[in-house]
């Protein structure tokens, strides 16, 4: 499904390339102002250090994200975002997990028209996760790790200022030292996630 949406997503920003390249709707020291929300799929492995072996899964999750990027060169923006994820887990929707990220990012705009935006890039930055399993357990963990992605996507300008965008990413996170405690044991544990998978959204740009 989701590579069928990739497919018309670039045809249909292919077609409408075709129509006009001699105007551009960037230009050098242009800011963008993005609000986005996405949906995430994700395979995450989770390892507590004093149990042998780990668990493996798979979660979704639901993200929104507030952005800013500064168009340095015609062809190269950069900026930053903060994104919050809420994870919804395949087995039990008991319990609760979201976390805060801080991301910086590198756009590479590919090709511009007088109103389509083509642009691909990656980022990286910390993340923060908290985690509670809402069960007779009451395990909990939290703590700080990295995130980076791997995204496209494109903006159709519909004025000189508001536009609406379709960003796809490859996103990775990975915590290697989480502070996992459980009232069932009488120590405090460590523990390390990693999770990795595609986002795709909607978003809504402001250009001035």
């Amino acid at each position: 499904m989701i590579k069928r949406i990739l497919v018309f997503t670039f045809l249909a920003c292919s077609l409408l390339l075709s129509r006009n390249t001699s105007a551009q709707c960037l230009e050098r020291g242009n800011s963008i102002i993005d609000l986005s929300a996405r949906i995430g799929d994700y395979n995450d492995i989770y390892h507590v250090h004093s149990v042998s072996g780990a668990w493996s899964g798979r979660s979704g999750s639901a993200i929104y994200s507030l952005g800013y990027e500064l168009v340095v060169f015609k062809w190269l923006g950069v900026g930053a975002q903060l994104r919050y994820d809420k994870y919804i887990d395949s087995a039990t929707q008991k319990q609760t997990t979201f976390s805060f990220n801080v991301p910086v990012l590198f756009n590479i705009h590919i090709v511009h028209t007088t109103h389509v935006d083509l642009y691909a890039g990656m980022a990286f930055g910390l993340s923060t996760v908290n985690y509670s399993s809402n069960d007779i357990t009451a395990s909990k963990y939290n703590g700080i790790g990295s995130l980076y992605d791997i995204h496209a996507g494109f903006r159709i300008f519909l004025g000189d200022h508001f536009g609406i965008s379709i960003p796809i990413s490859y996103t990775s996170f990975s915590y290697p030292s989480l502070n996992y405690s459980s009232p069932s044991t009488s120590i405090n544990n460590w523990a390390d996630l990693t999770l990795g998978g595609l986002n795709i959204g909607l978003g809504l740009n402001y250009k001035f």
